[in-house]
């Protein structure tokens, strides 16, 4: 398997505009996007929603997340091999 390089951008939320914040991060990479043969994204705004307690309403668990927390280090052993 070929190596190539792993590039990582971190940017604040837009949740506004989520979109912004993603081109915001591709463009913070400097890199090719012909050339990437994988792109992961992650975004805070369903969980800062949560945590300030704005978004979904509802009754009963309707439009309710789970959410869980998984130690960095786990994650990134899976984009290590």
């Amino acid at each position: 398997m070929e190596r190539g390089v792993f590039r990582v951008a971190k940017v604040p939320s837009t949740p506004e505009d989520q979109s912004v914040g993603f081109i915001t991060g591709l463009s913070m990479l400097e890199t090719d996007l012909a050339a990437v043969a994988a792109l992961v994204h992650g975004t805070t705004v369903a969980t800062n929603a949560v945590l300030e307690r704005k978004g979904c309403v509802g009754t009963g668990n309707d439009g309710v997340a789970e959410l869980g927390w998984k130690p960095t280090q786990e994650i990134n052993k899976s984009f290590s091999n």
